[in-house]
């Protein structure tokens, strides 16, 4: 039976085997494993484990295998058989053993649990069905006590599920019982020889990652700069990317001071970043320096990101130690970014938003010196027609000709601006009388004079143009403005191609009327209006008692709006009712929010218009629109000005008489400036009056005049109205408000008018404030 399995080599004596012998070796040697491993043949074992290792088939085979297949890395590893079957044990232990390994063997679980306590393990094999443990449970004790071993499951249940469930729980491979013994070596032989691999590259890696190599090969192939400085602020330590910032060596850096590579114009930044560090303080953010090129000429945009060098006790400080990052491109990228936010895309010119910085700048330094400056509106005409004859690329061409024509005859400090297609506008600050905007509107007029040539075509263009002067014609920016564009429509009345300054009697024109009319359509329509919120506060507590509703217009043109600049031509026409409902609808809205945050005893006040007061179904209307938001309305203060009172006592008495049932609180606004005919407040459902503005800014330390606001709080409390003092803007003017007794003020001292979000963070904190206060006196 030997003659059978024994290998004939056409070689020499030692030579390794032929591949075809070879093959024909694992043939043979396969049969003869599953002779061994299974009972056939009518149950009859056709061999022994105890004549196994004399068989020459058996010990040949594994001389051949060793020297083909097997690494040498993995020769006289420890292994451990976990196997409760004797012959198979045995038989595995025989062929393992001459194959070069170092075998023990274990015919039960806690037997093999003792040795791997005992002894270290390069590999186990493991059966999964023991007598007393399960090979699973060994398995899991093997991962949960961290042994450092590879496990292969030998096993007779060669099932999916079993093969997946080992290997999800750590076994590196799964064998079935029966398999040829050189699937057997091979799979022990690749895993433990991937161990052992990765062993090495684990002991490799924890050897570069602490070498000196490594660290200077990660520093010096760094993207950033990496620098050190002494407590003098000289250059110590630079990594070789200093090459790309400076244009110098190494050698040269050392020693010199690191302000010498600072742009001048950032060395006091600089310096004040530097010192924090060196007094021990750590930076929060990096700071943004400009350093100088090699050529010296555009400087390089760097971000430094510094901290101190300290030792322990007494933590004297050694240095600073930093990082230097390239933010040019960034800084290019912010540039263009902020031009494309500030200019005019077609004629490269400032356009609304950077105008109106200029224009606030301009403003303070107008205050300031006491200067004068102009606002002109200039409104190219036509231009609709140009563009519908000629075409759009023609109109575009023109529109650059034009604001390149115009910007000829300016001075270096004016600024021009596109505000929308055809329209500019254009600041002239330092001037001294309205003549000198005159004058330069007439070098601009002079200059179109001659047409333009655009792709062929002989254009002839002209301006209507509208100035206002600070501070003749406004103070504010949205006054000059919105006066501007009023004088340019006086010249589009009139023909067009004109110039013309704004005067006062221009706002009651009925071409101004009719623009703010067709504007408050179009607002209702686009969602250009806005509700802003002024706290009234309790002067004790600093608590927010209630907040009056203030309408703005968003003007696609003139910005925003205050109601001063709108409301007066509104109220005039029948838009006061469709603009009171757009109101109480959003301050219904907006008073669920203060509900849902917990604020349901916050009254809102609003303000209300004779006409809308006098018109028919005006209370019904708001009582609907409180029940369709499920409000109660005692959330609402209905506030009218005095004058309004007045001039129809007897609507006013029915309509207040009728929301006061309804538990709508009335407050009498601008009190003391109108007629004051005592009567009404008898005879009025009136809960509060409001103080005007106009006797609290009065108020001052140099001034001792308070009859006026003594003797109106003396009737409201006569009367138990609440009285609320409008327009506090000072600390004094609190002071004394709240020692005569008054309890609610509002103005610019406690808040301004504010946005529903911002309103709701001030109400949340002025409350929080009040509790906390409250907590302390307790």
């Amino acid at each position: 039976m030997s003659a059978r399995y024994r290998h004939s080599s056409a070689g020499s004596e030692g030579s390794p085997p032929a591949a075809a012998d070879t093959d024909r070796q694992y043939q043979d040697l396969s049969q003869v494993g599953m002779s061994l491993f299974f009972q056939e043949m009518e149950g009859n074992i056709m061999y022994e484990p105890d004549s196994l290792a004399k068989n020459p088939a058996i010990e040949e085979f594994c001389e051949g295998f060793i020297a083909n297949c097997l690494p040498p890395s993995s020769y006289h590893l420890p292994i451990l058989v976990v196997d409760d079957e004797p012959r198979l044990r045995d038989t595995v232990n025989e062929i393992l053993s001459l194959a070069g390994y170092q075998v023990e063997c274990a015919a039960t679980g806690r037997e093999a649990l003792t040795l791997l306590a005992e002894h270290d393990f390069s590999l186990v094999l493991l059966d999964l069905n023991l007598p007393d443990i399960s090979g699973q449970k060994i398995l899991d004790e093997i991962v949960s006590q961290d042994i450092d071993t590879n496990v292969i499951i030998y096993s007779g249940e060669s099932t999916f599920e079993q093969a997946t469930r080992a290997l999800r729980n750590g076994a590196k491979d799964f064998l079935a019982k029966g398999c040829a013994p050189e699937v057997l070596l091979e799979t022990v032989a690749r895993t433990l020889d991937n161990w052992r691999r990765q062993k090495h590259y684990l002991r490799v890696q924890k050897h570069i990652q602490c070498s000196e190599v490594l660290h200077r090969y990660l520093i010096n192939h760094s993207p950033d700069l990496i620098f050190m400085l002494d407590d003098q602020g000289r250059l110590i330590f630079v990594n070789e990317r200093a090459k790309h910032y400076f244009g110098l060596d190494i050698q040269e850096l050392m020693g010199a001071p690191f302000f010498d590579f600072i742009f001048e114009e950032d060395q006091p930044g600089a310096a004040l970043f530097l010192q924090k560090l060196k007094k021990g303080e750590h930076a929060e953010s990096p700071v943004e320096l400009r350093l100088r090129t090699p050529s010296g000429t555009v400087p390089r945009d760097v971000e430094v990101w510094a901290l101190p060098v300290e030792l322990p006790d007494p933590k004297p400080i050694m240095g600073i130690y930093g990082i230097i990052r390239d933010i040019s491109e960034r800084k290019q990228a912010e540039t263009l970014r902020n031009y494309h936010l500030n200019h005019d895309q077609l004629t490269k010119l400032p356009n609304r938003n950077l105008f109106h910085d200029r224009l606030q700048v301009a403003l303070r330094q107008a205050r300031r010196l006491d200067q004068k400056l102009a606002v002109m509106y200039l409104d190219l005409d036509r231009f609709k027609l140009i563009n519908d004859s000629y075409g759009h690329p023609v109109g575009d061409e023109l529109l650059q000709n034009v604001a390149s024509r115009v910007k000829s005859c300016l001075r270096d400090c004016d600024t021009l601006a596109r505000i929308s297609g055809d329209e500019f506008n254009l600041l002239l600050p330092h001037i001294k009388h309205v003549r000198d905007a005159r004058t330069i509107w007439y070098k601009i007029q002079s200059l179109f004079d001659e047409p333009f040539q655009v792709q062929g075509h002989e254009i002839r263009v002209s301006f209507s143009a509208g100035c206002a002067v600070y501070p003749d014609h406004g103070e504010t920016m949205q006054l000059l403005l919105r006066h501007a564009d009023s004088a340019m429509y006086q010249v589009k009345e009139r023909g067009r191609n004109g110039f013309y300054c704004y005067l006062p009697e221009m706002d009651s024109s009925p071409c101004y009327h009719m623009e703010i009319e067709n504007g408050i359509h179009r607002a209702l329509a686009n969602d250009e209006l806005r509700l802003y919120y002024q706290p009234q506060i309790d002067l004790q507590s600093g608590r927010v008692r209630s907040l009056e509703a203030l309408i703005r217009w968003a003007h696609p043109r003139r910005g925003f709006l205050l109601p001063a600049e709108f409301m007066p031509v509104v109220e005039q026409s029948r838009l006061v009712c469709r603009l009171g409902t757009w109101v109480i609808r959003q301050i219904c809205r907006d008073a669920l929010e203060f509900k849902k945050r917990g604020y349901e005893d916050l009254r809102i006040a609003m303000n209300v218009s004779p006409q809308q007061l006098g018109m028919e179904g005006f209370t019904q209307g708001l009582f609907d629109t409180i029940r369709e938001h499920r409000l109660d309305s005692s959330f609402l203060e209905i506030e009218i000005t005095e004058n309004s009172l007045i001039q129809d006592m007897n609507t006013s008495m029915q309509a207040l008489t009728r929301l006061a049932e309804a538990g709508v609180t009335i407050a009498v606004d601008d009190f003391g400036k109108g007629y004051s005919s005592l009567s009404y407040l008898h005879t009025l459902p009136l809960h509060t009056v409001k103080i005007d503005r106009s006797f609290v800014t009065n108020l001052s330390e140099s001034s001792t005049d308070t009859t006026i606001i003594d003797a109106i709080l003396s009737i409201a409390r006569g009367l138990r109205l609440n009285f609320i003092a409008e327009g506090v803007e000072t600390q004094f003017q609190n002071d004394y408000l709240l020692n005569a007794g008054c309890r609610t003020a509002q103005g610019y001292l406690y808040a301004p008018p504010l946005p529903l979000d911002d309103a709701l963070a001030y109400v949340r904190s002025s409350r929080a404030q009040a509790f906390s206060a409250n907590s302390c006196r307790r």
